[in-house]
């Protein structure tokens, strides 16, 4: 699924992309949601990054190591950004699949709860 015209997204999720198109996609002159592939790509390497481990501080760091700009332009992307970006429903199946968004969301469960109890 490379692109889609936003008449073909459900009522309930084209008033979401309307007012915001997420971090690897883009409005096309057509009205088509277009699929930015080198974006895309960086949304690919942060999920596979915090499957494997890596913290979101780990990632702002490397991002910022790389020279690849927040979604806003910033040097620097913020662990609020990287943390909604990870549980963006609207990337599943166009960007990355089901299971590795399923995968991310039960590692922040799990990653928030050891946060919890650590924290006393």
């Amino acid at each position: 699924r490379e692109n889609f015209h936003i008449s073909n997204i459900k009522n309930s999720e084209r008033s979401i992309f309307a007012m915001s198109i997420p971090y690897g996609y883009y409005l096309a002159p057509n009205g088509y949601v277009i699929i930015d592939q080198e974006k895309a790509n960086i949304v690919r390497m942060i999920y596979q990054q915090y499957l494997s481990g890596m913290s979101l501080g780990g990632i702002a760091d490397f991002l910022f190591e790389q020279g690849i700009p927040s979604p806003k332009g910033r040097e620097r992307w913020t662990q609020p950004v990287l943390s909604n970006l990870l549980s963006n429903q609207k990337y599943i199946d166009y960007i990355v699949s089901f299971d590795d968004f399923f995968l991310v969301q039960g590692e922040k469960s799990r990653r928030s709860n050891i946060w919890r109890v650590s924290r006393g």
